[in-house]
């Protein structure tokens, strides 16, 4: 049930990368980004994931019922799994706009279904406990990315 809400990890993950990314990124000059990222392209990459969860909401309905939640929650890792190798071995912006895209799609899975998964198969007695992970899991992602780019003191 907790391998369940493991993917909120990289939905908190993926929401707060751009936080922390951004300005290294446009900082980055010699790493093959362009110098001085656009206003258009700080955009796309924080905006693409919600797209990405817009356009997997309708898809992850339909694949919790035809395939389970469990199975659902299996498939949702492919994109995850691709999206965090194509944003950190990037040549080029447009693999970084895919990846974003990607992540959006996966957190759009894992938000519908590992609720669904654990409400399911959680005894009642720890079930709200064990749902309340899954925000739980999200700040965590969220807060293992802001600490693993601050520079220490």
């Amino acid at each position: 049930i907790c391998i369940g809400n493991l993917g909120a990890l990289s939905f908190g993950a993926a929401w707060s990368w751009t936080a922390t990314s951004l300005p290294s990124m446009a900082a980055d000059s010699d790493g093959g980004w362009p110098t001085g990222l656009s206003t258009t392209d700080e955009s796309l990459i924080s905006s693409l994931p919600y797209l990405g969860c817009l356009v997997s909401t309708v898809l992850s309905g339909y694949c919790i019922e035809r395939y389970g939640r469990r199975m659902s929650l299996l498939l949702a890792n492919v994109p995850c799994l691709v999206a965090w190798v194509m944003i950190g071995l990037a040549p080029s912006l447009p693999f970084v706009f895919v990846g974003r895209f990607l992540s959006g799609i996966a957190t759009g899975c894992y938000s519908g279904a590992a609720p669904l998964y654990v409400a399911e198969t959680s005894h009642a007695s720890v079930r709200g406990r064990l749902i309340c992970m899954f925000d739980l899991m999200v700040a965590a992602g969220m807060l293992l990315m802001y600490e693993s780019t601050t520079p220490s003191t």
